[in-house]
């Protein structure tokens, strides 16, 4: 009798054991069963958004027509009583468009190299390159890197960002994600290449070429190509013209000169060229030589500009989200 019961109560530990495990077991299959639920209702609603909003209807800004008429946009310079115009900030004569087969090789492999390392693979948005920016700029303890992609760039340059929200660095995402869908990887770098801030009322290459060397682009060499893809970060930060005494001018090269060994350094890490051509370059000073892009000049809307440059202004811009003041 005594085995009986000892057997008895043995198997009805045993269940007992046996029904919260059994429990634990099917909480967690439904679980698994509904985050894979979710999980698929959430991509399919993501392909249907991205389908609606992003390939067959990502609205007219996206056409060649809108685009164009922003690459020659005009920014019209007001007197104080907001009626009369002065002058005209960025007017089509101070472009010089270089489409993309004229576009150096150097050049292509300079701003790849520098800004975004996987822009020939990715869809717009680059989530390992954004994660990798994120963890360095955690070890920094502040901002070192961004993680934002050629076409991110783009798309914040065609059209205008009022602000660092969220909400609005989202619709650039989507804007990103359009351009890549609706416009090859060439015609981006195109857009891209014709719409940076150079200085004053000049953007793109072809100014940039004329303004800091007085050359045109085809006669750039591998060094100044490397100057004009690292100056796109700050325009006027590395600008040797642009600064007020002799002393700012000097820093300004220096940074420049600086900048562009550091995207030489990238050029050989992506194996555009050797470390016996980096070393043969890395000591020679810069050769500018200051360019006129103006059809026009006008000595206030020069002061102007000259105004904008210095203290505070370049900081107060820069920590407000613009890159150029004269479009804000």
């Amino acid at each position: 009798m005594v085995d009986k019961r000892k057997k008895g109560k043995k198997k009805e530990e045993a269940k007992a054991t046996k029904e919260p495990a059994g429990k634990w077991r099917r909480r967690a299959i439904r679980s698994a069963y509904f985050v894979i639920i979710l999980g698929c209702v959430t991509l399919l609603s993501s392909f249907i958004a991205y389908k609606k909003y992003v390939v067959d209807d990502p609205g007219d800004h996206l056409s060649s027509t809108f685009i164009d008429s922003v690459i020659a946009q005009e920014s019209p310079v007001f007197y104080r009583d907001g009626t009369s115009k002065l002058g005209v900030f960025f007017s089509r004569e101070h472009r010089d468009y270089v489409s993309f087969d004229r576009l150096p090789t150097a050049w292509l492999q300079a701003i790849v190299s520098s800004e975004d390392q996987r822009y020939w693979e990715h869809p717009g948005v680059d989530l390992r390159g954004f994660a990798r920016a994120m963890w360095s700029n955690v070890r920094a303890g502040g901002v070192v890197a961004g993680g934002s992609t050629l076409t991110q760039q783009t798309a914040k340059n065609l059209y205008y960002r009022p602000d660092r929200s969220v909400g609005s660095k989202l619709v650039e995402l989507v804007n990103a994600l359009r351009l890549e869908a609706h416009f090859s990887k060439e015609m981006i770098l195109e857009f891209y290449a014709n719409q940076f801030h150079v200085s004053a009322n000049g953007r793109g290459i072809g100014i940039a070429a004329r303004y800091f060397f007085d050359k045109q682009v085809s006669q750039l060499t591998v060094q100044e190509c490397a100057f004009i893809a690292g100056m796109v970060k700050a325009p006027t930060r590395y600008n040797p013209f642009a600064g007020s005494t002799p002393e700012r001018r000097a820093i300004a090269i220096e940074r420049g000169q600086a900048r562009t060994n550091y995207v030489l350094g990238r050029m050989v890490a992506e194996g555009h060229i050797s470390e016996a051509e980096f070393l043969a370059v890395r000591d020679e000073p810069l050769a500018f030589s200051r360019g006129s892009f103006r059809y026009a000049s006008s000595i206030m809307l020069d002061e102007v500009q000259n105004r904008l440059e210095q203290a505070p202004f370049p900081e107060v811009f820069a920590q407000a989200g613009i890159d150029n003041p004269s479009t804000a």
